[in-house]
């Protein structure tokens, strides 16, 4: 079970404090699954996909062998 790796960068730009870039290529965090397992509810649509290729939400299904998708879209930043 290898999802991909995020990638977060700081940049240091003085008394408005830093930019901070914090990204990903995956659609849902590898940890975000272990704790929807744990609430037993389901992944977002468009995160999982099974061995045949079909839409997943079922968290034990990517524990047995389904598959992350990439992200395709820009993800809601937060700001402070």
């Amino acid at each position: 079970m290898l999802p991909t790796n995020p990638y977060c960068q700081g940049i240091p730009v003085g008394n408005q404090g830093p930019v901070v870039i914090d990204i990903t290529t995956a659609s849902i965090a590898g940890g975000l699954i272990y704790a929807v397992e744990s609430a037993e509810t389901l992944i977002p649509e468009g995160c999982l996909i099974d061995r045949e290729g079909k839409p997943s939400r079922d968290p034990r299904h990517y524990f047995e062998g389904d598959t992350i998708l990439p992200e395709g879209k820009q993800k809601d930043m937060l700001l402070r």
